[in-house]
């Protein structure tokens, strides 16, 4: 882990993260809007195109708050990355699933796609934990967040530059998360050949695969690795 926190501070593997967080989410936001003109009267492929760019546009704007050293607010919009992550996800399990999170009232919206019910939904797939430690940094306002804001960082290994570093690997992480699915789902849904969706993927994968290779911090943490960074409690407070 020492060595971990150390390169997060790396400038080289600092500039990468940055730069792999910026393509990715732009790509998002493009293939998402692609998506939509190509098709806006189908289902479910305007479904698909709003939750695709749904998910570039939070990670433009996580990206915006990141090099503003805003990680707080960064944090927020990560949050509701892990979010949309779930919702994409389900989307590659039932072609019948987008249709339902576009049609359905909000009662029913609210008791199938809250955080929860989705990851009830995907079984063991996604951790309760990670999104509990998401949602004391950058959800509900609490104390235990304010170690992220400027000139509030509790006593310990941690300076501010790898603070906002985490802030960037984390983003980065859930992004490429995010593109897995992405990937399914253009091809569950036959979407590969809809206007630049295919270039829009090899852009991205080629993204990925040089920050994964250079980047030793581009790793999925592990829970207890992901708490330690977050200065957070690990264990699940959340019921949603």
């Amino acid at each position: 882990m020492q060595n971990y926190v150390s390169q997060l501070a790396d400038p080289n593997a600092a500039a990468l993260r940055e730069s792999t967080c910026d393509v990715l989410a732009e790509a998002l936001s493009a293939t998402g809007a692609v998506l939509w003109a190509f098709g806006c009267a189908e289902q479910p492929r305007r479904s698909i195109a709003a939750a695709i760019q749904m998910g570039g546009e939070t990670g433009r704007g996580a990206v915006s708050l990141l090099r503003q050293n805003n990680r707080y607010g960064a944090a927020a919009l990560v949050r509701q990355l892990v979010e949309i992550e779930y919702l994409l996800c389900l989307f590659t399990i039932d072609d019948n699933e987008p249709l339902k999170w576009a049609s359905w009232d909000l009662d029913a919206v609210r008791r199938e796609y809250q955080p929860a019910r989705m990851r009830e939904r995907r079984g063991d797939r996604f951790r309760a934990s990670e999104y509990s430690i998401h949602c004391q940094v950058g959800g509900h306002p609490r104390f235990a967040a304010a170690y992220v804001l400027p000139e509030h960082l509790r006593p310990g290994p941690f300076c501010e530059e790898v603070i906002f570093a985490t802030g960037w690997a984390d983003l980065g992480q859930h992004l490429v998360a995010i593109w897995r699915w992405v990937e399914q789902i253009l091809q569950l849904y036959d979407l590969m050949n809809v206007g630049l969706a295919r270039s829009s993927l090899n852009n991205t994968k080629e993204a990925i695969v040089v920050w994964l290779r250079d980047d030793p911090c581009a790793r999925r943490l592990t829970e207890g690795e992901v708490a330690f960074l977050a200065q957070v409690s690990s264990k699940d407070e959340v019921s949603h």
